[in-house]
Formats: structure tokens, C-alpha cells, sequence
């Protein structure tokens, strides 16, 4: 080559470079110009300080690898117009399960394959990142940083309908997303080459924490627009993964839908990945640990390799629980007295001593400001089988979402489900063991009179369900989990677990209120229930006359129990019942008034 050429091709070069520069500064200030727009949320992405912006979750190396591995295969399988692959990834599971963790892979992996297009951390009470108001502008932010190409057509967008931008508008929320990411990303999808279009992975948009939104409407909004976008669009390059709880609201609309896959975390949280949990979080604490390094001098390997079998049996699929176990055996309980080692509490944190009752405390800390958090927590301290969020909810007659806020910081300790429809559970029995204990719960303390109000609870949820469905009973094939429960246990067990402790002062106003709910109860009920109701009304009526001394209330109860009798005509299986209720509150008559006639009435209903 001549060195005249050489040097036109120098020149030719840095031209093409300027030039190029040139171009790159105007996009950039294009951006910027964009971005001052948008107002998108700086914390909100995958690339955020997790530190100061949680969830603080990440994938420990070496876990995890068939899920994500399984996952990445899903994200980058190429379009096909033979093959129709959904478009829509929901990873579900319950709360410490690992699902932002993965998010949190699968975004990083994603990014550096250079085909993530955006990602959204939700995240409780964290101001705009619990709400859907500025999902739209971020997206939008991202799309553009990500894929420039859609810069002109977004600008577009908010040129011809400023009030896209606002978090206040006329726009649902669905219609901002569809103008502010969907139809720029497909508007720039239809210029792609065929290659580009159907050899090349798909782009893809994350979002986690979608559970953790207050704003429940604009969610069911967001993924209804989001189905409707994909149906229109099926061949699009363009996939979402969601890591969340499915909630109850949208399960069914998501399963019947097939351009939704739902894969449910729980059946991925294998053993081995708790082992490699384990094995690296003690590799690096032990290293800076002079004690343990003592230990291990003078005894060999720290922890035996029965007591780590015995930690991953304990931990079970729990990430979060786990965490919450190696916090407690190297950093303690917290509290300023504690001079134990590792070395100490590990065996505890093996059998859940009450050692760990400084750990239940602050963990129970957290939610104690929420609204029905009391109710909650002591609902399911004492329900005899455990019920679903949805049950929960429909019992206390609150919304579910109420319910996921009050457990949602709980989870290191309680295992919240990724559905609405799965039983919400304690990790430990011992959980209940300490909220049952008055010394040990302190202010958590979960009264035993607190079964009065789950027995009022029961009776108020059979009540509304009687005035919606008259015949509908005990036995009924459409009964919803809560109501099944409070024909089960409302009585039966709640109602006698009260009983078993005198009633206190502060259950009174739940008794009256019981007490008028089996009135109302008795206007709806169908004949052949209303013999039982009328002897549970009866025995709830003399309970309050132990405590009233009112005698009107006594002889309410004496009617009632006549009444009940009278439709239990011999050989009723249950009329000794009636006979012996009523014999109880004649004689309770007879020790208030020493009225030789209430002890005679008494006697010969007896022998009736």
C-alpha cells in the first residue's frame, strides 16, 4: 500500500469518526432531552444500588443453574411463525423462594447478551416503585437507552399526547404503556431484516415484584393490555418475565391464557442448591471468624457433616429463611447482652430454641404498624387448619392484598405462598409456641380469648354466605374455603377453645357481637339447620349471663334451648343434647334466684 493511500484512508477515517461522533452527540442530547421528559425511576432497574434500593437478592454461585438455565433457553429460543411460543414468562413461588434473586440473573445475563430492553424491581413501600404511575416512563426510558431506534417514535408519541407523562391523566395506564413501549418497540421490530427479526433471541422486559404494587387495578390493567398486545403481535421478538406471586385476581384469567407460561418456583429449590448456599456463606464467614478458625484448629471441620444435613433439612427450600438462620449464628439475636459464638447458637438455630425468641420479636417488629397485622398474625396462630390468603382474607373480611402486606416482611418466618389460593403456613411450629407464650411474646402475645373473635369471624362468614345462597349448608359443593372452615371449626372448635378460660372482659364485646349474628343468623337459616342454631344460640346466651349476671339473658337461653327441644322430638339423635343444655341453665336459674320451680322445671325436662 502507498503512503498516499495509507494517509487518504488516515484522513478518510477520521472523518468517518467525527462524523460518527458527531452523530453519537446528537443522540445522546436527543436522549437526554427524552429522559428530562420521562422522569423515569432511577432505582428501579436491575442496575440499582440493591444496597440502598432492595430487594437486595442475588444468585449465590453455583445454585440455581437448572431453573436459569431453563429460563435463558425460554428467553433466547428464536421467533417462529410455525412455532407459536408464548410470549410471557410468570415465575412464581412462595415469598423467600428465590424469585428476584433470578430476576436479578436472568437481567444481568440478559444485558450482557445486549438484548435486554428494560427491567422493573418492584418493591413495598418504596415510594414510586410500589405504585404503577411511572412503570410507562421507565420502560420507556430503558427501551430507549437500550434500542435507539425507538427514540423518534416514543418522542412522537409524547409530542401528540403530552398528558402520556403524567401519572395523573385521562390515559389508563394500559394505553401509556401501549404508546410509550409497546408500539415504538414494534414500530422498530417491523424494520428489522428478516435475520434480525427471526434468527436473533428475542428482547426481553423483566419484572419483579409485581406482587408488591398497591396498585392492584392498574395491574390486572397492565397484564390484560400486555395479553391483549401479544395476541395482535404474536410473532413480535419481544418476551416478558415476570418473577412474582400470582394473586387470585389474575391466576385464572393467566392460566386459561396460552401465551402464558407459569412455572412455579417451588418445584425448582433443590436441595443441592441449599447445600452450595450453605457451603459458600460459611466458607466466607469462617475465614474471618477468629474463634471458628481456633475451633477448626484444634477440632477439624466446623460444622460436622451430620449438623450441615441437619441445617439444610431445617432451612427446606427457603432462601430467605436460611439467610435469616446465618444471620442469627454469626451476628446473634442482636441484642446487646448477647456474648454467644457462632459456635453457641448454631445448635440452637438447629432446633429453633426459645434463644430465638429476640429473632421472633424484630422479625414480628417490622409488620406490628400494619393495619389487621394483630388479626392476621393471631388468625393464624390459632386456626386449626391453616387457610389460604384468600381464606384469610375472606374471614377477617378484608382484602388479600391486606393480608400479603401484613406477611409480606415476614417471611423469613412464615412461608406466604405464591398464590392466593395455597395455605399460609409458619416455617416452625415453635413460632406458635412463642406467640402462645405471654412471657416470651411479650406484646405479640396471641390471647386464647382471641378464638371468641374467630368464632364471631366463622359465624359472620356463614351468615354472609347463607343471605347469598339460602340452601347452601354445611355439605354444599360450592362452599369457598373460608366458609368450609367456619362450619368446621367456627363452633366446634373455636367457640369450646374460648370456653375452656373464663371469658374476659375484653372478649365481651365480641360475645354481643356473636350473639346478635346468631340472631340474624337464625331469619335466614333453613329449618332443618335451626335446631342447632338455636342451642348454640342458647349456649351463648347463658356464657353471657355468667359474666352479666342479667337473668333476661338466662331465660333467653331457657327459650331457646325449649325451642330447640321442641324441634327435636324423641328419638331425635341430638335431643339429650337439648335436654341436657336446658337442664344446665334451669339449674344456673335456680342457684341465681333459689326459686324452688326453676329446680322442679328443671327436673322434669330432665326426665322428659
Amino acid at each position: 500500500m502507498s503512503k498516499v493511500t495509507f494517509v487518504n484512508i488516515m484522513d478518510l477515517w477520521k472523518q468517518v469518526s467525527l462524523d460518527f461522533g458527531y452523530e453519537l452527540q446528537i443522540v445522546d442530547n436527543i436522549y437526554e432531552g427524552l429522559f428530562e421528559l420521562l422522569q423515569p425511576i432511577k432505582d428501579a432497574s436491575h442496575t440499582r444500588d440493591r444496597k440502598r434500593s432492595p430487594p437486595d437478592s442475588a444468585c449465590i454461585a453455583g445454585t440455581r443453574k437448572g431453573v436459569i438455565e431453563w429460563i435463558i433457553t425460554w428467553v433466547a429460543s428464536s421467533i417462529s411463525v410455525l412455532i407459536r411460543r408464548p410470549h410471557i414468562l410468570w415465575v412464581y413461588g412462595y415469598a423467600g423462594c428465590g424469585k428476584s434473586a433470578i430476576a436479578q440473573e436472568i437481567s444481568e445475563q440478559a444485558h450482557g447478551g445486549g438484548r435486554l430492553l428494560a427491567t422493573f424491581f418492584f418493591c413495598r413501600n418504596a415510594g414510586d416503585r410500589s405504585k404503577m404511575g411511572r412503570l410507562p416512563n421507565t420502560l420507556a426510558s430503558q427501551t430507549a437507552t437500550s434500542l435507539p431506534d425507538t427514540i423518534p417514535f416514543i418522542q412522537a408519541a409524547v409530542k401528540a399526547e403530552p398528558e402520556l407523562l403524567q401519572v395523573e391523566s385521562s390515559f389508563s395506564l394500559s394505553a401509556r404503556v401501549q404508546r410509550l413501549v409497546y408500539e415504538p418497540f414494534y414500530a422498530v421490530a417491523a424494520q428489522f431484516s428478516y435475520a434480525e427479526y427471526y434468527l436473533l433471541s428475542p428482547y426481553l422486559i423483566i419484572i419483579d415484584g409485581l406482587d408488591e404494587c398497591d396498585d392492584k387495578e392498574d395491574v390486572q390493567d397492565f397484564i390484560t393490555a400486555t395479553l391483549k398486545f401479544f395476541k395482535l403481535h404474536s410473532s413480535i421478538p419481544l418476551r416478558i418475565l415476570i418473577t412474582s406471586r400470582v394473586e387470585q385476581h389474575i391466576h385464572s384469567c393467566l392460566a386459561a391464557d396460552s401465551g402464558v407460561i407459569l412455572k412455579d418456583l417451588a418445584d425448582h429449590c433443590s436441595r443441592d442448591d441449599i447445600v452450595e448456599f450453605m457451603r459458600v456463606v460459611f466458607e466466607a464467614e469462617t475465614r474471618s471468624n477468629p474463634v471458628i478458625q481456633a475451633y477448626m484448629r484444634q477440632n477439624g471441620s466446623w460444622p460436622s457433616y451430620s449438623d450441615s444435613e441437619k441445617l439444610v433439612d431445617h432451612i427446606g427450600g427457603s432462601f430467605i429463611f436460611g439467610s435469616t438462620l446465618f444471620r442469627f449464628i454469626f451476628h446473634g439475636s442482636g441484642s446487646r447482652g448477647d456474648h454467644s459464638t457462632p459456635l453457641d447458637r448454631f445448635p440452637l438455630a438447629l432446633t429453633i430454641d426459645p434463644g430465638l425468641d429476640g429473632l421472633y420479636l424484630s422479625t414480628l417488629a417490622r409488620s406490628e404498624h400494619i393495619p389487621h397485622f394483630s388479626d392476621t398474625i393471631s388468625t393464624i396462630t390459632l386456626l386449626e387448619r391453616p387457610l389460604s390468603i384468600s381464606g384469610i382474607a375472606e374471614l377477617l373480611d378484608i382484602q388479600t392484598h391486606e393480608v400479603v402486606r401484613v406477611l409480606i416482611d415476614l417471611q423469613a418466618v412464615i412461608q406466604v405462598p405464591g398464590t392466593d389460593d395455597a395455605p399460609v403456613t409458619f416455617y416452625h411450629t415453635s413460632l406458635r409456641d412463642f406467640l402462645t407464650n405471654k412471657s416470651r411474646s411479650e406484646r405479640f402475645f396471641v390471647r386464647p380469648s382471641f378464638h371468641m373473635r374467630l368464632c364471631t369471624l366463622c359465624t359472620a362468614c356463614q351468615l354472609k354466605a347463607y343471605r347469598q345462597t339460602p340452601k347452601i349448608g354445611p355439605r354444599h359443593s360450592s362452599l369457598t374455603a373460608a366458609v368450609q372452615y367456619s362450619f368446621d371449626h367456627g363452633y366446634t372448635t373455636h367457640w369450646k377453645l374460648a370456653k375452656r378460660v373464663e371469658v374476659e372482659a375484653e372478649a365481651v364485646p365480641e360475645l354481643y357481637k356473636l350473639i346478635q349474628l346468631r340472631r340474624n343468623m337464625l331469619k335466614v337459616l333453613p329449618d332443618s339447620e335451626r335446631g342447632g342454631e338455636l342451642e348454640k344460640f342458647g349456649v351463648e346466651l347463658k356464657s353471657l349471663f355468667d359474666h352479666s349476671k342479667s337473668v333476661s339473658h338466662l331465660k333467653e337461653a331457657i327459650s331457646m334451648h325449649r325451642e330447640a327441644l321442641d324441634l327435636r322430638p324423641h328419638p331425635h339423635p341430638n335431643r339429650h343434647w337439648s335436654l341436657y343444655r336446658l337442664g344446665c341453665a334451669l339449674n344456673s336459674l335456680f342457684d341465681h334466684s333459689k326459686s324452688v320451680s326453676h329446680l322442679k322445671d328443671a327436673t322434669l325436662d330432665d326426665a322428659s
